[in-house]
């Protein structure tokens, strides 16, 4: 048995070994077609200017516009104040107006508690002169209740005196002035 034995080893010697299989020349690859730029981001709506918020709303006509603007060159003053002056607007259309723009958040501060020293940070005559007062500050976030929270003028000037990031808030004339009486003292005692 020792020699069969031997005799299998012998004939597995001599078997040749089988090719590994390879795998097929590889082609080549096709190019991928060219990507299609991405598109380029849709530009920012442009914010519009107040009177022209006010004429397609339909609350002022162009001539009052115009008019407006005129009286607003000469005397100076905020085009919204000069259209309540002349009686094309009143504030509460005014309000619910800038309530429905897109991107302008509201609030009602007689349901808001104010911490009284917020008054500090804006000066009485600036927030008597632009309807406005700050209703809360977090780090250099100053949250800023607005009768126009579209005049960006004084968002900047603002911004620049106090180094603070300023967000506006829409709130009605009647909860600004009421805080500048209760947080400055009433504006009649000048």
């Amino acid at each position: 048995m020792l020699f069969g034995r031997s005799k299998k080893k012998k004939a597995q010697a001599k078997v040749a070994p089988q090719p590994i299989a390879s795998s097929p020349p590889e082609t080549p690859r096709a190019k991928p077609p060219p990507r299609a730029p991405a598109p380029a981001p849709k530009p920012a709506p442009a914010k519009k200017l107040i009177g022209q918020l006010l004429v397609e709303a339909g609350h002022i006509s162009p001539g009052d516009l115009t008019r407006a603007l005129e009286q607003q060159k000469e005397s100076g003053g905020k085009l919204v104040e000069v259209l309540i002056d002349m009686g094309s607007i009143d504030r509460e259309s005014f309000q619910q107006i800038m309530a429905k723009q897109p991107g302008i958040a509201s609030i009602d501060l007689e349901n808001y508690s104010i911490p009284p020293e917020l008054a500090s940070i804006v000066p009485r005559e600036m927030a008597i002169q632009h309807e406005i007062y700050p209703i809360d500050k977090l780090g250099k976030l100053l949250t800023l209740g607005m009768a126009c929270p579209l005049d960006t003028k004084t968002i900047e000037e603002l911004t620049e005196r106090t180094g603070l990031r300023v967000k506006p808030i829409l709130c009605s004339h009647k909860d600004i002035q009421d805080c500048i009486a209760q947080f400055y003292g009433d504006k009649e005692s000048d």
